[in-house]
């Protein structure tokens, strides 16, 4: 097993509708039935761009987890679940959403946004400069030190800005504004505007992801923006079985407290091992996924 100082503790929240699947099969990058497709239907969102990348969300927070497995639970029926995962960290791959929340006040003021100006003027002509800037100074703040990884946020930014902006940009400031986010931070107002095409919305998706790969291994503990509820993906399919991938630790209810999953000898039946989480999950009969 790697250096455990190369390794973080993640979670997942979900519900029993699918724990037998998850017991038998593992995590699948593209599993047939997405929490954030339902909820997002359930509340009628505009925008597919909020649609999941592929891969297994997580997350370093265990009362996010908690909240996603209690909208599990409401979304597909079954109890709440929450999936503990020892996960490398050069696998993680930043959530698409923290990066553009993270992503909106450098933004802003790349392009000359001052937020304490009397009033908003007119913000500055995008460029490849710009964007060469803005990709390094962003990479950086998530811990990365790697020009590769520089020029490669830098193109994507400038294919996506360039797209949203157009040749006719007024340079209106409220395209840009870090508080313009009427759909939540996963939203801003250029990527609205971006994906309002189906061109924009495949490149959108295109790009995006291509510049979460490209920051993999991002510490998620040093997230911009003082998020704290920092999250992830990983890409390939996730099993039970110990190895030097990401693999599942535990599993428990939601009132579990976090301190129950950070024991991968309960996974192995060590007797001596506090099996707290694996108490409750022996107790359950979980449902047949849908």
């Amino acid at each position: 097993m790697p250096d455990a100082e190369d390794r973080i503790l993640m979670f997942h929240g979900t519900s029993t509708r699918h724990l037998d699947a998850i017991l038998s099969r593992g995590m699948l990058p593209e599993p047939p039935v997405r929490l954030s497709a339902l909820m997002a239907a359930a509340n009628d969102k505009q925008g597919n761009h909020t649609a999941s990348f592929e891969g297994t969300y997580m997350t370093v927070s265990h009362s996010l987890a908690v909240s996603y497995a209690n909208s599990a639970s409401e979304h597909m029926g079954g109890e709440g679940v929450v999936v503990a995962f020892s996960v490398p960290r050069a696998d993680l791959v930043p959530d698409e959403d923290e990066i553009l929340f993270a992503l909106a006040v450098p933004l802003a003021h790349a392009l000359g946004w001052d937020s304490e100006a009397a009033e908003d003027l007119p913000l500055e002509e995008w460029t490849r400069e710009k964007a060469t800037e803005l990709g390094r100074t962003f990479a950086s703040r998530f811990g990365i030190d790697d020009e590769e990884v520089f020029a490669k946020v830098a193109d994507c930014l400038d294919r996506m800005v360039s797209a949203a902006v157009g040749d006719d940009w007024d340079r209106d400031p409220a395209l840009f504004h870090p508080e313009g986010n009427d759909f939540g931070w996963s939203s801003p107002t250029w990527i609205r505007k971006l994906t309002s095409t189906p061109e924009g919305m495949a490149l959108y998706r295109e790009q995006m992801d291509a510049m979460c790969r490209a920051m993999a291994g991002a510490d998620p503990w040093r997230y911009p923006c003082d998020l704290e509820s920092c999250k992830g993906r990983i890409l390939y399919p996730i099993s039970l079985a110990e190895s030097r991938r990401c693999f599942i630790v535990s599993v428990g209810s939601p009132t579990e407290p976090r301190c129950h999953y950070d024991n991968v000898a309960a996974l192995k039946g060590d007797e001596t091992a506090d099996v707290g989480a694996f108490e409750w999950l022996q107790t359950k009969e979980p449902a047949s996924a849908p």
